[in-house]
């Protein structure tokens, strides 16, 4: 048995595999574990797994429609589900941040989750919400003048490194191995689940699906930096909402 919030991330996830083709898919657990991506000392040191255990478990697909819910009870038959909810769970915590703040009469109100933002309400003046650039510094800084959410995924902090070589921490669910066509996403809009998500899926989108992706989840705003260090950004937000 397990937790209404749990329960909200499995639906949440679900719904956004399917609109990124997979591109985000949290049941991948096993295959971020035997990479060694679970642990919070970076880079990783290790050798990377051998293809034939990649391989084993790409076979098996796993996927949140394997997951079947019932209540607070998550069960699933494939045995290759694990949940790694990584690339969503901070931006279910940064609602449930605001929700309670929302509580209080608390004029003006952000919140800051590692560099990763959530503004929640805003008083006289707009926020100005830097968007860090890949290694440090800032890309851009934006004006705030609403609730909105402005999340980033990057490939340059937490990576493995063995005998030469570096790869991402990010896997491609298609493929099971690190993703190295863009460098850094960002994504903004006002729902702090899909621009935590968002980001992640757009990483692993490559430079050739991340538009398709970006419009398929409609988000207000994206930007990826390839890694070659070029910026591209999608803008589909209303004139109304800037």
């Amino acid at each position: 048995e397990t937790t209404p919030d749990i329960v909200e991330l499995i639906d949440a996830s679900r719904a956004l595999e399917a609109a990124t083709d997979g591109a985000f898919n949290p049941a991948i657990g096993a295959l971020v574990n035997l990479w060694g991506f679970h642990k919070s000392s970076y880079p990783i040191t290790d050798p990377p797994p051998a293809p034939g255990l990649v391989d084993a478990l790409l076979a098996r697909a796993p996927s949140t429609r394997d997951l079947e819910v019932d209540g607070l009870v998550v069960r699933s038959a494939n045995r290759a589900v694990r949940l790694d909810f990584s690339g969503i769970a901070k931006g279910l915590a940064v609602r449930r941040v605001c929700e309670a703040i929302g509580e209080h009469d608390v004029g003006a109100a952000m919140v800051n989750a590692g560099g990763d933002v959530m503004v929640c309400s805003v008083g006289d003046r707009p926020w100005r919400v830097a968007i860090r650039a890949p290694g440090g510094g800032v890309l851009e800084t934006i004006e705030v003048h609403r609730p909105l959410a402005i999340f980033t995924s990057g490939n340059y902090y937490r990576y493995g490194e063995f005998d030469g070589e570096r790869y991402a921490h990010i896997l491609d669910p298609a493929t099971g191995r690190p993703v190295d066509e863009i460098m850094q996403a960002t994504v903004i809009d006002p729902d702090p689940l899909l621009a935590d998500a968002g980001a992640t899926a757009l990483v692993v989108a490559g430079t050739d699906r991340w538009r398709h992706i970006a419009d398929s989840l409609e988000v207000e705003r994206s930007m990826v930096i390839d890694a070659g260090g070029s910026v591209s950004s999608l803008d589909t937000a209303p004139e109304s909402a800037r």
